[in-house]
């Protein structure tokens, strides 16, 4: 009996480290620390890696048509195809206009839509609770956070004054952190947006991290009676 538990906590631990939404929360994780702790020379060609990545295990978990398969592909393969240019000449000093900066931003915006849009289809597509099903609604969260920092981007690129933070202009990592700090309702208010459109998304975000994780608890409760019941009968 004990050899029994042993298996299953070692078969749990193996799928917590190894299940594919498991892999892409890790890789979301790891593009928000690498964003703050590395230089932006090493930060541009890590992210890039790993957004590869988690396109390339997002595609094989996702339960959607052919269709919406390859457009994800082409999607993914047109945001980080203007993401490298993007970098390329930015690196190389070249004149960037804003509407370039709009661009990218509104490009990744779309892609972490679809990105939301595929991935949940999947998760609520089952029927049972699993543990990819928990780390699924982990990896939509985070993506949200994605999604709001790219639409900041995009309010940036149109309108430098949309936020203010304390020391002036703020940083892409700056944008990052008040995505997720909204995300999750914690708001400590350092940096504020200024601008109607950027208060009107910033209560979006704040709105969508309150309701989504009601939503998908109340998900995953409604799959577990189910599963109990149909075990009982």
């Amino acid at each position: 009996m004990l050899q029994f538990f042993r298996r299953r906590s070692s078969a749990w631990q193996f799928r917590l480290l190894t299940g594919p939404y498991s892999l892409i929360m890790l890789l979301l994780l790891g593009i928000l620390i690498s964003i703050g702790v590395f230089p932006a020379s090493i930060v541009g060609p890590l992210t890039s890696i790993q957004i590869t990545a988690v396109v390339a295990i997002t595609f094989k978990t996702l339960v959607a048509s052919n269709r919406k398969q390859n457009l994800y592909l082409l999607l993914a393969g047109i945001t980080l195809g203007l993401d490298l240019v993007y970098g390329l000449l930015k690196d190389n000093s070249f004149p960037m206009s804003g509407l370039s900066g709009a661009l990218l931003s509104g490009t990744w915006a779309v892609f972490f839509v679809f990105s939301v849009v595929l991935v949940g289809q999947s998760l609520f597509a089952s029927s049972k609770v699993t543990l990819d099903t928990v780390m699924g609604g982990i990896c939509i969260f985070l993506m949200l956070g994605y999604l709001w920092f790219a639409i900041y981007g995009l309010l940036m690129a149109i309108s430098p004054d949309s936020f203010q933070g304390p020391d002036g202009a703020l940083s892409d990592f700056d944008l990052m952190y008040f995505s997720f700090t909204t995300l999750t309702t914690v708001g400590y208010g350092e940096i504020t947006p200024v601008t109607r459109i950027a208060k009107v998304a910033a209560n979006l975000e704040a709105i969508v991290g309150v309701l989504f994780p009601t939503i998908f608890m109340a998900k995953l409760v409604s799959s577990y009676q189910r599963d109990k019941s149909d075990s009982d009968s």
